[in-house]
């Protein structure tokens, strides 16, 4: 861990939380608290094992990093005989966070050895390791609003529009209200939309149920791809990773509480629904 101030990309993400029936009724803030409680545990992937340390909680805040652990060998002796197991060791890189437990709003370091879609994906998977009780985890980038709009206006004709959705937890905003209670209802952890224009005119993202999954994308609730022709009647393609809401930090991390300020500053500016 560094302990010169360098510039640090953070992106803000929103953590889905989906618990089954053993932790219905829990508020996502009692079980991600209780998840950093005792986080530790080791997903391992290819020898190597990744991990959340040196976790900090203050409040609300969920402070830490997200690393891996380099392999080293260990002989174990079985049976007479000795063998070679590669065990997860040291932190040979990794990425830090800041969690709102109330808002499920996170903000990360995005780090070309751990890209976003893969501190999301190992994010989920160790938290469910440490409770097994959770149906389903995530963190879902946010997206800034104005930018989807800008990119929206892009488009001539939109033929197409695929979104891959999870329900909030626990409310619903009214901007997605229909929508998301029908998949709460539907009792799904994700869900996938896909709306072809059937006109000429192509699809209109100003109404009904594409409208409503559009905010939830921008909320944090899922990702979607958008399909259409530019005004020069070009392919015009949008994909809501892209437009990620991203802000640089000058900080230190030699330890987690040199970053918890600025990172803890840039959640409570996105902690609400619209951008």
């Amino acid at each position: 861990m560094g302990s010169e101030i360098k510039k640090r990309t953070v992106i803000v993400g929103k953590v889905n939380v989906t618990p089954n029936l053993f932790l219905v009724g829990q508020r996502p803030s009692q079980i991600l608290l209780g998840v950093f409680a005792h986080p530790k545990q080791i997903v391992e992937k290819r020898r190597a094992g990744w991990a959340f340390v040196d976790v900090l909680v203050e409040g609300p805040y969920i402070a830490g990093r997200l690393a891996r652990l380099k392999p080293r060998e260990e002989l174990v002796v079985e049976d007479f005989r000795t063998r070679a197991e590669h065990i997860p060791g040291a932190v040979q890189f990794y990425s830090n966070f800041v969690l709102d437990s109330d808002t499920e709003t996170i903000a990360f370091e995005e780090r070309s050895t751990i890209p976003p879609k893969q501190f999301s994906s190992l994010f989920g998977q160790l938290c469910r390791k440490i409770e097994p009780n959770l149906a389903w985890l995530e963190v879902e980038p946010r997206v800034t609003r104005i930018e989807l709009d800008r990119q929206l206006a892009r488009f001539k004709i939109i033929r197409r529009a695929r979104f891959q959705l999870v329900p909030s937890n626990p409310t619903d905003a009214p901007e997605f209200q229909r929508l998301d209670q029908g998949l709460k209802l539907s009792r799904a952890i994700k869900a996938k939309l896909t709306a072809s224009g059937a006109t000429r005119a192509g699809l209109d993202l100003t109404v009904g149920l594409v409208k409503e999954a559009l905010a939830m994308v921008a909320a944090g609730h899922g990702d979607c791809v958008l399909h259409g022709l530019d005004a020069e009647n070009r392919p015009h393609k949008v994909y809501s990773r892209d437009l990620a809401v991203r802000e640089d930090v000058e900080v230190s991390d030699a330890q987690v509480s040199d970053f918890l300020g600025k990172f803890k500053a840039i959640v409570q500016t996105h902690s609400s629904v619209a951008e």
